[in-house]
This record gives C-alpha cells, sequence and structure tokens, in this order.
C-alpha cells in the first residue's frame, strides 16, 4: 500500500495532531508508559514496518524523538522518501545542560541533513540555517477545539495555568502569584501530571486558592479551559512560542504571558505580558480582570486575523514541499 504522506510521532501533541490533518498525512502516534530502553526499540520496529507497509513519498517527523528522526535519516536512502522534520524547541535548544550536551551533535545532523526542518519563528529558522540546515517557518495554527458546556469553578475568578512541569515552566512564580491573590477570592487551576510536581518542588508550599487538575483527559480539559477567565502559560525560554496560548485564541479567553520578544511579535492582541515575577503576574491577572470584556473581544479579533496569516504562510510552506518532491523524483 503507497499513501503520499506520513506524519510520525512518538508522542501525543496537539501541534502534530493539528499540522497531520493540515498537510494530509496518514498520521502514526506511538505512547507507551514504558522506559525508553523498551519502548525506542518497539517504536523503531513499528515504525519500520509502517514505513515497509506504506511506502510514502514525504515523511513528516515530529522532533523530538531525536531517536525517530535519526532513524528516518538512515532509513531515508532505502525508503526514497523527501525526508522533513518539525523541530520543537527542546529539539533545537534544550534546558536540560545534561541534553544538550550529549545530544548537540545528532541534533546539528538532523538540522543539516533532513530535506527541511519546519520552526516556528526566525530566530529558530536562524539556529537551523548556521547548522547548515533549510529551514521553513511555520507558526502552529489555532487549534479546532471542540464547543463542550462549561463547568462551575471555585472563586469569583478562575485562572488556568497550562503545565508540564518542564524546566522552563516557572511554577514558583505561580504559586507566589497564587498566594498573592488568595483574598481576592480568585482561583488557579494548574494543569499537568501532578507527580511530577511533587518529584521537583517537594519544598514549594501553595495557598489554598491553588488546585491541582492532575492529567485531564480531553473532554475535561477542553471544559476547562472554556471556564476561566484567564489562561497563564508562562516560560522561561526566549524563542518559544507556547502552545497554552494558542489554545486559549482558539476558546477566546485572554492571556497572561511571559515577556519574550516571540510571544509579544506574535499574540499583538488579548494578551498581558510580564516578567516572570509572581508580583507582575498578580497585576496582570488584575489588569484583566477589571476589562475582562475587552480582553476578550481583542482575542477573538485577533483569532480571526491570525488565521489569514497563518494559512497564507502554510500555502507558501506547502508550495516548497511539493516542488522539491517533483524535482527529487523527475
Amino acid at each position: 500500500m503507497r499513501v503520499r504522506r506520513l506524519w510520525i510521532a512518538w508522542e501525543k501533541h496537539r501541534r502534530s495532531i493539528e499540522l497531520s490533518k493540515l498537510f494530509r498525512c496518514e498520521s502514526i502516534i506511538l505512547q507507551s508508559s514504558f522506559s525508553r530502553l523498551i519502548k525506542f526499540p518497539l517504536f523503531i520496529l513499528k515504525t519500520f514496518f509502517k514505513l515497509i507497509h506504506y511506502k510514502p513519498h514525504i515523511i513528516f517527523a515530529q522532533n523530538p524523538s531525536i531517536v525517530l528522526n535519526i532513524f528516518l535519516l538512515l532509513f531515508k536512502p532505502l525508503g526514497r522518501y523527501l525526508f522533513v522534520s518539525d523541530l520543537h524547541n527542546a529539539a533545537i535548544i534544550p534546558d536540560n545542560p545534561l541534553i544538550l550536551a550529549f545530544f548537540n551533535f545528532p541534533y546539528k545532523v538532523i538540522h543539516k541533513y533532513a530535506d527541511y526542518v519546519i520552526v516556528t519563528n526566525k530566530y529558530l529558522a536562524e539556529i537551523v540555517r548556521e547548522n547548515g540546515g533549510r529551514p521553513l517557518i511555520l507558526p502552529d495554527p489555532i487549534p479546532c477545539i471542540e464547543k463542550l458546556e462549561k463547568i462551575s469553578l471555585k472563586g469569583r475568578f478562575a485562572v488556568c495555568c497550562i503545565c508540564t512541569f518542564g524546566d522552563d515552566e516557572p511554577i514558583d512564580v505561580i504559586l507566589e502569584a497564587a498566594s498573592l491573590l488568595a483574598e481576592e477570592d480568585i482561583y488557579f487551576y494548574i494543569t499537568g501530571n501532578r507527580s511530577r510536581f511533587k518529584r521537583k518542588y517537594k519544598k514549594c508550599s501553595r495557598s489554598n486558592n491553588v488546585i491541582f487538575t492532575d492529567f485531564l483527559p480531553e473532554d475535561e480539559y477542553i471544559k476547562l479551559i472554556r471556564s476561566v477567565n484567564v489562561i497563564l502559560d508562562l516560560t522561561t525560554r526566549d524563542n518559544c512560542l507556547v502552545c497554552g496560548a494558542y489554545e486559549a485564541v482558539a476558546v477566546g479567553i485572554p492571556l497572561v504571558l511571559s515577556k519574550k520578544k516571540i510571544l509579544m511579535e506574535t499574540f499583538t492582541k488579548g494578551a498581558i505580558f510580564c516578567d516572570n515575577d509572581g508580583r507582575e503576574v498578580k497585576e496582570a491577572i488584575l489588569k484583566i480582570q477589571s476589562k475582562e470584556e475587552y480582553y476578550i473581544r481583542e482575542v477573538k479579533q485577533f483569532k480571526k486575523e491570525y488565521i489569514d496569516l497563518w494559512y497564507n504562510r502554510y500555502t507558501e510552506l506547502e508550495q516548497s514541499i511539493t516542488n522539491t518532491l517533483k524535482k527529487k523524483r523527475l
């Protein structure tokens, strides 16, 4: 069986789900709770058999995983496909210094030898270009999120903090802001696997207005982000377009984001930017609370403008990939 396009990922991520549909790909998303020592050999075998079965003309691969991308590079001469690596920030500048030390070279190999490397912004494109790669810029699309009913939440104002408890997330700042707003009847709903919080932040205390939701099924997560008044997504990364911001725009909820150049250039309406400081986060939330309807209108206007700009960028990128494929197959 021959399919034209495959999108392969070794973990579930909203960007891959959305882009695989838009690029009209057969999507293969592999997940497992096993350790890397077990799941990586298993995933390599599964991926190998999928390549043999589908014989694709083009493969898009989410990066990370670096193991997946190296495997697809090595198999490329036999598979004779066009290889496009979709780079997330962690596959360009990892936060963890140990990962950077061990995997910096293979990261650069992928950047250089993939036919194309998709990145979310011009700053990351420059890094890929310096590594000898061919970058294409495509930010995340606004995700299609189901219109589920809202749910009742505690307090008179609610903030959803989009978290995975990754190395770039200043959780201590969120907890400080929550503590400063405890007497304002403002509740903070922090998403993500709570066990990771317990491992990484054993000594952090939390106020009574903080609720850890733990990992939520998709439907419950959507209901939560539709029901809050503000979505808060902070990062210490300089060139990271956080996923939570796109989700906020999708459901029409005002945002509080870290004061990073790329975020300020992208989310031009409906958002307040602040340093990763508890008091600044507090003031940003209170500002949205005082003018909530205004910020809701701003988010809705931004959504319309962004979708038009995004589809123009997508069309250009699609044309570049299609033209390259035609030349390779002549």
